[in-house]
């Protein structure tokens, strides 16, 4: 039987526990540009700021809970697929193939939780209440502070039904633009978030009982800033 590629790939880039060990990785490049231009010189006095797009990662969280207010006004912003109205991130072909799982550590009237997001924006369907952060390495145990969590994952089937090996691509891409829908609606609205994608896929993969078709892709901590 023909495995698809993507999923050699998603396989053989996973994280696991002794990696720190053995590969520690390099330090941040400073270097902004790998090619030389000759410059042409631009007059920017004209241009106004545009406070709305800015980001940054929060890794420290006063402890203060998310209202379910809050956490419904985030949800509907950043993802919401409805017939009557535009969607906040495009999709290869229109399949939507992302799904939002959404750990509750500290909401306020949401009992504490792993939840699957509806996303036509109707609610969270409860999975289950017992749950720990073992998925994360040792440099993502900030995390366990943030009263919200967000794991995405992607259904790969329809999308490579449709796109076969590229279709790993548009999935990427695709939490990339839902990635940056949350981190733009946090800093407007006065949250603290930070992308990750370091961790153990197949620690979640068990935690969220994914089928061998749906892959975890990206996280977000969400709460309120220091």
């Amino acid at each position: 039987m023909y495995e698809p590629q993507y999923l050699f790939y998603h396989l053989n880039s996973t994280n696991y526990q002794s990696q720190i060990k053995y590969c520690p990785g390099e330090s941040y490049n400073t270097k902004l540009q790998n090619k030389k231009y000759t410059l042409h010189p631009l007059d920017f006095n004209f241009i106004e700021s545009v406070d709305g797009f800015k980001t940054r990662s929060t890794r420290i969280f006063n402890g203060q809970a998310l209202s379910a207010l809050e956490l419904n006004l985030l949800l509907r912003n950043v993802y919401t697929l409805n017939v009557n109205t535009p969607s906040p991130a495009p999709s290869a072909g229109g399949l939507y193939p992302l799904e939002l799982y959404v750990i509750a550590n500290n909401i306020s009237e949401v009992e504490k939780g792993i939840y699957h997001y509806n996303r036509q924006g109707t609610g969270l369907t409860f999975l289950h209440d017992s749950y720990d952060l073992s998925f994360l390495p040792p440099v993502n145990t900030f995390v366990k502070d943030a009263p919200l969590i967000i794991i995405m994952t992607a259904s790969m089937e329809k999308l490579y039904s449709k796109y076969g090996e590229r279709a790993y691509r548009y999935a990427l891409i695709e939490s990339g633009h839902i990635g940056q829908n949350i981190s733009l609606y946090s800093w407007k609205n006065n949250l603290g978030c930070c992308a990750i994608g370091g961790f153990y896929d197949d620690v979640i993969t068990s935690l969220l009982k994914l089928e061998n078709n749906e892959i975890p892709i990206y996280i977000y901590a969400i709460g309120k800033d220091t």
